[in-house]
């Protein structure tokens, strides 16, 4: 009789033992796939942290912006000269040390952005659709040239776009990009040329950040540019 008990014990304790193995070994697979069966390389995650870093540094502008704003400085009082040295109260780049500054760090290469996207630029040119009073120009933070890889990681991170979903179309009203400049805080914007984006048919309607085909071109060959409004008006 005790035989038989051992017996059965020693079945039962071998077969926990597989389960364990068994268990184990789907874990481990798991996990493995997890880091490499995805697809995923070391270059397609140093893209996805450089896409972090870039959301990190607008969203810090955005933020200084709309402290300083909230503080009743008017966005055309605020001076966005790059590596500003100056003492104005109002510089968004610079920081003199009273507390009213911006205090962004602008030099290029820093650890706020990521050296893929050292080309970055601001501008008060551009109305985006349906952001703000469709009458006033937004702050825009631009970067252009983006890859297309880049450019869909972009939008898969930011607004959930599907793979297979073709990068937005705005040819028909590109946004301007040839400016670079909103304003020295004299109480005017530089706005020289103007523009009302094009929507892409509704899909950018109200969207504070995408990244967008500006050339027309087809996907993966067009041109394109990554924007994140950084101030509505």
């Amino acid at each position: 009789m005790f035989q038989s008990i051992f017996k059965d014990e020693r079945g039962n304790a071998l077969f926990l033992i597989l389960i364990a193995v068994a268990l184990f070994a789907a874990l481990s697979y798991a996990i493995t796939q997890s880091i490499t069966g995805t697809g995923s390389t070391s270059e397609e995650e140093e893209t996805s942290l450089d896409i972090s870093k870039l959301s990190q540094y607008a969203s810090s502008v955005n933020t200084a912006l709309t402290r300083m704003t909230f503080s009743n400085v008017d966005i055309s009082e605020i001076d966005f000269t790059p590596l500003n040295t100056g003492t104005n109260i109002n510089d968004l780049f610079a920081d003199d040390g009273t507390g009213d500054d911006g205090g962004i760090n602008a030099t290029a290469g820093n650890a706020s952005i990521p050296a893929a996207f050292d080309g970055w630029f601001i501008n008060a040119e551009n109305q985006m659709p349906g952001v703000g009073v469709d009458s006033l120009q937004d702050v825009v933070m631009f970067i252009t040239d983006i890859d297309y890889a880049t450019c869909k990681e972009i939008n898969r991170q930011y607004v959930g776009e599907a793979p297979t979903t073709s990068i937005p179309d705005v040819s028909a009203s590109p946004p301007n990009t040839a400016s670079s400049f909103v304003g020295d805080g004299s109480g005017a914007l530089d706005q020289t040329t103007v523009v009302d984006m094009d929507d892409a048919g509704g899909v950018l309607n109200g969207e504070i950040t995408y990244c967008v085909n500006v050339d027309g071109t087809a996907d993966p060959n067009g041109e394109y540019v990554f924007y994140y409004v950084v101030k509505l008006r």
